[in-house]
């Protein structure tokens, strides 16, 4: 068991980390199996990312004290500053999904089922995929698709 000032080096270490991404994807792994993460974190490494699993309750601490925002208030949505945000959770396999749901509202998309199914590498394809949907439609920018058919 660790002390009370080894969380809290923990903790800081986590904070800097957080602080030094460029990027950051957001999944509750509630549910999966162990060997699922295993082999999704052995994939990430190959790639050159990295998977971090750490308690909900000291991931808010963390972005607070980090001074970052919060990526959703709940499992499907929430407030992030002024903001609300719309959490699309489940059968985001491609840049066609991921485009469908950001046209309907949603700001943040959960996507382990196509990471495990699809390999991490689905993350830089869906981004490619949403860049070419959006040059197509003439959006210049990820925010004036959001929510863009409920607008009409």
């Amino acid at each position: 068991m660790q002390t009370k000032t080894q969380k809290q080096e923990k903790m800081q270490e986590f904070e800097r980390y957080l602080k030094d991404q460029q990027g950051m994807v957001f999944v509750d792994v509630q549910g999966i199996k162990v060997k699922e993460i295993a082999q999704l974190r052995h994939s990430l490494k190959r790639l050159g990312a990295k998977l971090t699993v750490i308690k909900k309750t000291l991931f808010q601490k963390a972005l607070k004290e980090a001074r970052l925002p919060s990526p959703a208030g709940s499992a499907n949505g929430g407030q992030v500053g002024n903001k609300f945000v719309f959490v699309f959770v489940g059968g985001v396999f491609s840049a066609d999904d991921a485009y469908r749901a950001i046209r309907q509202g949603a700001t943040l998309i959960q996507l382990i089922t196509g990471m495990i199914f699809e390999g991490p590498q689905v993350i830089s394809e869906i981004n490619r995929g949403l860049v070419e949907r959006m040059n197509r439609d003439g959006f210049k920018n990820i925010s004036d698709v959001v929510g863009f058919d409920n607008k009409r």
